[in-house]
């Protein structure tokens, strides 16, 4: 049930975004849309879309909090890469280095992403659990701690909140 609940928030939140950014808020739409979510979710239920256990990452808190985490950790350290770029003359030496992953666990879609939103750092290959990983210097790997970024993705998806 919580699986449907998470989906039931997910899209009465899109509803709720969408009805801020027309600027048409009211008590009807507000309701009209707990009415379409809380639908779709029952209906997804009831074809079995959505089981105890499920393969949808967006459905979980988890996700939402590995994703924000990493997006604010590395807001500052991209405007500050952004502004060296620009400004400084500093000059980059580009590496590769690749991670190998032992968890068959780990979902390797959300782990380029993890390693793409990363300041300085682009996923170029996937493979066996390999991971393939650009650097614009060596001295962005060294932000980057590749086995808690592991650990925390295995809680993305747990269903056990």
């Amino acid at each position: 049930m919580l699986n449907i609940f998470n989906l039931f928030l997910v899209l009465f939140s899109i509803w709720s975004v969408l009805m801020l950014f027309s600027e048409n808020i009211s008590w009807l739409f507000a309701f009209l849309g707990i009415i379409c979510s809380s639908s779709v979710s029952l209906i997804c239920y009831k074809i079995k879309l959505i089981d105890k256990k499920s393969d949808f990452p967006f459905l979980h808190v988890n996700f939402y909090s590995h994703f924000l985490s990493i997006y604010v950790g590395n807001f500052l350290g991209s405007l500050k890469f952004l502004l060296i770029l620009a400004f400084a003359s500093k000059d980059f030496r580009a590496t590769k280095r690749v991670f190998k992953i032992k968890e068959e666990k780990i979902n390797n879609f959300m782990m380029i992403a993890t390693i793409n939103m990363t300041v300085g750092l682009t996923c170029l290959d996937c493979s066996d659990n390999n991971f393939l990983v650009y650097s614009v210097s060596k001295s962005y790997f060294k932000g980057f701690d590749f086995d808690k970024v592991v650990k925390s993705l295995t809680k993305v998806n747990d269903d056990e909140i």
